[in-house]
């Protein structure tokens, strides 16, 4: 056990790691560097107590870390809780009880038809001169309630693609080997987030990015909605959606869309994918656009102290890990358990072991020499 703490020293081993060998994919540390390393030899007694007491201390820290480990997952499952209350109404009960004449969600629906008559009459205002078919329907689409649970009054569901702009249309895939010849500080995003660098952009302005297919829909410690800023380049692995500023924002679409079960949107077994028909399908809930805005208020604050205290438990294992490394340095430098005189020191130690390879090579039979074999007579 001595010679087993004495290896876990940080310093012991990334001085092996310099003299790392490679045999079929694994490291290994050459027999020579483990023979000439120089070892502290306490006496056997001293020894003795210097394992007692690091077992004893790292309990006590492994422990600790124990507790800390358990704070991350915590911290996950809470925000799922604050999600899903502030995307069911209950986080904001308190504000529509302060808000009673502000406008409902039927009014933003409203807003949604106004809407898709304006593009309608900018985009296709000449449709027969530019080649272009007039679209079949131009009335939002409304979504199946039954099986939904009940909202607030003053809440409406509808669909999310009547809460968009959706841009897929615009992204463009650079594969990996073409994107180290146009290295730049654009960063190039897909389905989990920035996979890369870019020397052009496509997009400028803040931007909610869902995961089309790689995206962990069934995780929910991961994210399958990010918002980004700035120029862009998005490939095809994430739709590109921008909120009607009139309707809903990014952020609130983002929490909600990190909340959502996705399951019966996606499709397939190895890889999973959340085409843009199921997409724009999602159930979306709709709040009265001020509460909206407390809402998203309310989830960052929140989110913003769970993030604190992220930090702080990130930084506590961080220190955990040097206090470890603290107590073993010190171990190895004899001072961690006093001395004792009355120990017999390791240079008797070194002299029997001395002894007792000579003695062990004495008693090594000598190796059996085959018979000569004469050459036949003759």
């Amino acid at each position: 056990k001595f010679v087993f703490y004495f290896l876990r020293q940080e310093i012991f081993r990334k001085e092996a790691s310099v003299h790392f060998t490679s045999t079929v994919g694994q490291m290994r540390v050459p027999k020579a560097f483990m023979m000439d390393a120089l070892f502290p030899l306490p006496p056997l007694a001293e020894q003795h107590r210097i394992v007692a007491k690091l077992e004893a201390l790292l309990a006590q820290v492994n422990a600790a870390k124990d507790h800390l480990a358990a704070v991350p997952p915590i911290i996950k499952r809470f925000r799922q809780s604050v999600l899903s209350a502030a995307c069911s109404g209950r986080m904001t009960e308190d504000w529509r009880r302060e808000h009673p004449d502000v406008e409902p969600a039927s009014e933003l629906l409203k807003k949604i038809r106004e809407e898709r008559i304006r593009r309608y009459e900018d985009e296709f205002q000449k449709p027969k001169a530019e080649g272009r078919r007039k679209p079949k329907n131009i009335e939002p689409h409304g979504v199946e309630t039954e099986g939904l649970p009940e909202l607030p009054e003053g809440w409406a569901w509808t669909r999310l693609e009547n809460c968009v702009d959706i841009l897929d249309g615009q992204r463009i895939p650079v594969n990996s080997k073409e994107r180290e010849k146009r290295k730049g500080d654009i960063p190039y995003y897909g389905a989990t987030g920035r996979v890369g660098w870019i020397d052009d952009y496509i997009f400028d302005g803040e931007l909610l990015l869902v995961g089309e297919d790689g995206a962990p829909f069934f995780d929910k410690t991961k994210h399958v909605a990010y918002i980004i800023n700035g120029k862009s380049w998005v490939n095809n692995h994430a739709h590109v959606l921008r909120a009607i500023k009139e309707i809903t924002s990014n952020r609130f679409l983002c929490n909600y869309l990190n909340l959502f079960d996705y399951q019966g949107f996606v499709k397939g077994t190895t890889r999973l994918k959340l085409n843009q028909g199921s997409m724009k399908n999602i159930p979306t809930p709709l709040p009265p656009l001020l509460e909206q805005r407390a809402i998203v208020h309310r989830i960052e604050n929140l989110f913003h102290r769970t993030s604190e205290v992220g930090e702080r438990v990130t930084a506590a294992i961080a220190h955990a890990d040097r206090l470890t490394q603290s107590i073993l340095a010190k171990a190895f430098r004899g001072e961690l358990v006093p001395h004792d005189l009355d120990d017999a020191p390791a240079s008797v130690l070194l002299e029997r072991i001395r002894k007792e390879r000579t003695e062990l090579k004495k008693k090594k039979k000598p190796r059996k020499r085959r018979p000569e074999t004469l050459p036949d007579p003759d």
